[in-house]
């Protein structure tokens, strides 16, 4: 299915490769659509490089999914030729404002995918689903714990779009919001 296993019995090569892949194809969406204004690279590289395929597998509370979600905020840093050093906080709160991060992204499909699992029509998948979901050493039953966390919902019964909403996005802080005019003021001078 085009998942890369590893003897050390982690996706984390997976992730890995799918990180290069997705910088790959980000950049040629940028090259591709050099001519435009950036919020529309933006969408390009949303539909044209954000599939994340295979990421409900990978523990998404490692270092190699990590890594893959911040390859989509210096993916946005580099539409806007910003250095890669620039806050969060102003990529996801501000420039960003139009398109989800990927982490979000990738995080809101984890309900839907757990429900599959403990409903499908196979008794096999429901049976594993089910031992999986209840060994806290599993990457389901982590998953599910980081994910529910994080939104501060029970993603065993919400739906995909609640943890969409209420996964925690960066914003600008009150007291810097003084960095956002700078910011806009110094991309309109470019």
């Amino acid at each position: 299915l085009g998942h890369t296993l590893h003897q050390d019995l982690t996706l984390n090569a997976d992730a890995k490769e799918k990180r290069a892949r997705f910088i790959a194809k980000s950049v040629e969406v940028r090259s591709q659509f050099a001519f435009a204004a950036p919020p529309q690279i933006l969408k390009a590289v949303q539909v044209l490089a954000c599939d994340a395929y295979g990421s409900m597998l990978w523990r998404l509370d490692s270092a190699a999914a990590t890594a893959f979600f911040n390859a989509h905020t210096s993916c946005v840093k580099r539409v806007f030729r910003l250095p890669l050093n620039t806050f969060t906080y102003l990529v996801e709160g501000h420039l960003g404002e139009g398109t989800l991060p990927l982490r979000v992204q990738v995080l809101s499909r984890f309900p839907k995918f757990y429900r599959r699992l403990v409903e499908s029509p196979s008794k096999e998948v429901r049976l594993l689903a089910g031992l999986a979901t209840r060994d806290a050493r599993s990457v389901l039953a982590c998953n599910l714990a980081h994910v529910s966390g994080l939104a501060g919902l029970n993603c065993s019964l919400e739906s995909a779009a609640a943890v969409r909403n209420a996964l925690p996005i960066k914003t600008v802080p009150e007291c810097e919001s003084w960095r956002v005019g700078l910011l806009d003021g110094l991309l309109r001078a470019r």
